[in-house]
């Protein structure tokens, strides 16, 4: 736990990379951040394993080009020469057999003879609607997104005869990254996934993507261990009171950021704005287990992913680290890196690397 007495111009309770990066961008502007984290370690789900001399990252896999705001952080934390290219392939698993899309080759969608002209030609609209709304949906631009915001993914491919094309390809392809509920959740969140990772393409870093939560950190006032009990507006700034090593200490601070998922804040702040809260309290969040597991030799397979329709195994997804992120490869002799895991939206397990 970094030691820290006094006040701050703003307190940040999460050191998740959301707060961690309003805090670079807060420091950058000539403010005093403060970040609270109840983990012993920062980061939150952009954390890495290492095992062996592997490199395995758990939660972000890869991030895609349309991330601009991440790209400017790494740089901004002199991580660019770690930047890697990334590649994903994923093949589609269900009673019929295997069919595959590479990453940025929408055509393979529009011409996949697996599925019917009717699910091609709702494809074709979505496409068009991807590109007619990349503005709204570049990373960084959901303020713009309003007017697409007004039904979920299920409700939009029913309105566009994609049922198939969603039950097919987009649920079990994304709904492990969109947190279990893709059908339930809005369309512009499978939207922007899509556009931003899949056919804008995908990079990462080589030595794990810890190494960014890790290097705003370093730059940064920190307190780990410090879990937040209460929020409250005191005078005209924001106290704070944490259990920090079994004590209570109050963090005073002139305004105050949430960086934690939406549902705890009420919680923490209840004098917020009656709306606000109710809105907040309807955030929901999946849990996901991962596992790890190491094979002598990694399998022949085209596609550096694999994901499931219900009838196959419900929720799954696996990842093969070996062509995922070649880069990572043990620096051994008779060692080669691979990886793989099941990702559900419940429950599962995932990834790791190989001899």
């Amino acid at each position: 736990m970094d030691k820290h007495s006094g006040d701050a111009d703003v307190v940040v309770i999460g050191g998740g990379i959301a707060g961690l990066g309003a805090a670079i961008r807060l420091k950058d502007r000539g403010l005093e951040p403060l970040v609270l984290e109840a983990d012993s370690r920062v980061g939150g789900r952009m954390t890495t394993d290492r095992a062996n001399g592997f490199v395995i990252d758990r939660g972000v896999t890869l991030f895609g080009n349309g991330f601009r705001s991440m790209r400017a952080l790494v740089k901004r934390l002199d991580l660019s020469s770690l930047t890697c290219p990334g590649s994903f392939s994923v093949g589609i698993q269900d009673a019929a057999g295997c069919r595959g899309y590479r990453g940025g080759r929408f055509e393979d969608l529009l011409l996949d003879r697996g599925i019917s002209w009717r699910a091609r030609s709702a494809g074709l609209r979505f496409g068009m609607d991807l590109f007619r709304n990349f503005r709204a949906l570049s990373h960084g631009n959901s303020f713009l997104s309003g007017a697409l915001d007004g039904e979920n993914c299920q409700e939009y491919f029913q309105g566009i005869g994609g049922e198939e094309l969603f039950d097919r390809i987009f649920w079990p392809g994304l709904n492990g990254p969109m947190g279990g509920a893709a059908e339930k959740s809005s369309r512009v969140i499978l939207m922007q996934v899509i556009w931003n990772l899949l056919v804008r393409g995908q990079w990462n870093l080589t030595d794990g993507v810890d190494r960014i939560p890790e290097a705003a950190a370093a730059q940064l006032p920190v307190v780990t261990g410090a879990r937040v009990l209460r929020v409250e507006r005191s005078g005209a700034g924001v106290e704070a009171q944490a259990e920090v090593e079994g004590r209570r200490q109050n963090f005073r601070s002139r305004a105050a950021i949430f960086a934690v998922p939406g549902h705890l804040v009420p919680g923490l702040c209840p004098s917020l704005p009656v709306e606000m809260c109710e809105l907040l309290s309807r955030t929901q969040y999946s849990k996901i287990a991962n596992a790890a597991v190491a094979l002598s030799n990694p399998p022949k397979t085209p596609y550096a992913g694999y994901a499931f329709t219900p009838d196959v195994v419900p929720g799954a997804e696996i990842e093969m680290e070996h062509l995922r992120r070649p880069t990572a490869a043990r620096a051994e002799p008779g060692w080669r890196a691979f990886s793989c895991g099941i990702r559900p939206g419940i429950a599962g397990w995932k990834r790791m690397t190989t001899r």
